[in-house]
């Protein structure tokens, strides 16, 4: 299921953003970390279940002005 970002309240759509934005993070983080990847997967994981109760989904690709920004 594609979920346009630009089609949500905004305030659900910038808590999106910065749960993609927390993720993200994590990902460049663990390249650093390799010792410690299990704990970034797990938080990863959560911080994508957050996008997926947010939208009430339990898979999406999330879009904004024509771009992927995360499949969860």
């Amino acid at each position: 299921m594609d979920i346009n970002l630009e089609k949500l309240d905004k305030d659900v759509a910038f808590n999106i953003k910065i749960q993609i934005s927390l993720i993200i993070n994590a990902q460049r983080i663990m390249d650093i970390y390799p010792e410690k990847k299990m704990k970034f997967l797990e938080y990863i994981e959560e911080r994508k279940e957050k996008i997926r109760e947010a939208l009430n989904v339990k898979n999406a690709t999330i879009i904004e002005n024509g771009k992927i920004l995360m499949e969860i």
